[in-house]
C-alpha cells in the first residue's frame, strides 16, 4: 500500500509543480496580451502530465486483463502459491457455465493470515476462485455450491472492477480540478471557475459516496445472487454460521476477527429479513 501511495505522489507531484509554475509565469512574466495563448499552452502541458500520470497509475494499479485481476499476479502468487484443481474446475464449470457463460478456474492454497480463506479474481474476464485447502476439506457438496455461487455473484456484479475504476475516476477528477483551477487563474473564465469550484469536487464526492455504498453492499449483493439461484435460505444461513465458527478459529488477530464477525452477522440479519 505504501509503495502505491508513493507512486501516486511520484506522478502527481510533477503535475502540481508544473501547474504552480505556469501560474506564476503567467502572472509575473507573460504580457497581458499573450495570456490567452499561454492558457492554451498550459492546457497542452498539463494534459501531457495528466496522461503520464494516468499511464503510470494504470500500470501500478492494474487493468481488468492484467495486474489487478490477472491470475498471473506475482504478488498474489508469492503469498499463497496456489495450485489449480482440475477436477473441481471441470465439475463446476460444467455445472455453472450456463449461469455465467464462462469456464470457472478453482485454485487451492495453504492458509495465510494475509488472505481471506476464499476470494475471486477476474482473469481476462473469467472467474478465478481461490479457496483455502483446509476450508475445502470442511465443506459439504451443498456448502461448496453456496460458496462458489457467492463468489460468482461477485463476478457477475464486477465488484472489484467497479472499485478499481472508481478509484481511477476519483484520482482523475482531482487532476482535472487542479487543471481547471490553473486555467481559471490564467483565463479568468467562468467555465473553469465552475469546473474547479463545483463540478470536479462534486464528482470526487460522488465517487467516494459510491465506493462507500459499493463496499458496504458487495457481500449482500453476492448473497442475493446465490440465493436467487439456490432458493434455499435455511441452508445458506447454516453455511454462514459455519463460516463464523471457521473465522473464529483461523484469524489470529482480534481486529480481523471482529470485522469478519460483524460482516457475517450483518449478512445473516439481512437474509433473515428477506425470508
Amino acid at each position: 500500500m505504501k509503495s502505491k501511495i508513493a507512486t501516486i505522489i511520484y506522478y502527481l507531484l510533477p503535475l502540481i509543480i508544473v501547474d504552480v509554475s505556469l501560474y506564476f509565469i503567467s502572472g509575473s512574466i507573460i504580457p497581458q496580451r499573450f495570456t490567452q495563448v499561454f492558457g492554451l499552452i498550459s492546457i497542452a502541458i498539463s494534459s501531457i502530465f495528466i496522461g503520464i500520470f494516468l499511464y503510470g497509475f494504470t500500470k501500478t494499479f492494474g487493468t481488468p486483463s492484467d495486474k489487478t485481476y490477472g491470475a498471473n499476479n506475482k504478488n498474489l502468487y508469492s503469498k499463497i502459491f496456489p495450485e489449480i484443481n482440475f477436477e473441481l474446475c471441470q465439475k463446476y464449470s460444467n455445472k455453472y457455465k450456463s449461469l455465467i457463460g464462462k469456464d470457472i478456474s478453482i485454485y487451492t492454497f495453504k492458509h495465510t493470515d494475509d488472505m481471506p480463506f476464499a476470494f475471486l479474481i477476474e482473469n481476462n474476464d473469467k472467474p478465478d476462485i481461490y479457496i483455502e485447502e483446509d476450508f475445502i476439506d470442511k465443506l459439504s457438496s451443498n456448502e461448496m455450491d453456496i460458496l462458489l455461487l457467492h463468489e460468482l455473484g461477485h463476478y457477475k456484479a464486477h465488484h472489484e472492477r467497479k472499485k478499481n475504476t472508481s478509484v481511477k475516476i476519483f484520482i482523475f477528477s482531482l487532476l482535472l480540478l487542479i487543471l481547471s483551477y490553473t486555467l481559471y487563474l490564467n483565463t479568468n473564465s467562468i467555465i473553469f471557475f465552475y469546473a474547479f469550484a463545483l463540478f470536479f469536487p462534486g464528482l470526487a464526492i460522488a465517487i467516494i459516496v459510491y465506493l462507500v455504498i459499493l463496499i458496504s453492499m458487495e457481500q449482500i449483493s453476492a448473497d442475493r445472487f446465490a440465493l436467487g439461484y439456490m432458493k434455499d435460505s435455511e441452508n445458506y444461513l447454516k453455511f454462514l454460521e459455519k463460516l463464523k465458527l471457521y473465522t473464529n478459529s483461523v484469524y489470529n488477530t482480534e481486529k480481523k476477527k471482529k470485522y469478519a464477525m460483524k460482516d457475517l452477522d450483518r449478512r445473516i440479519r439481512k437474509i433473515k429479513g428477506i425470508q
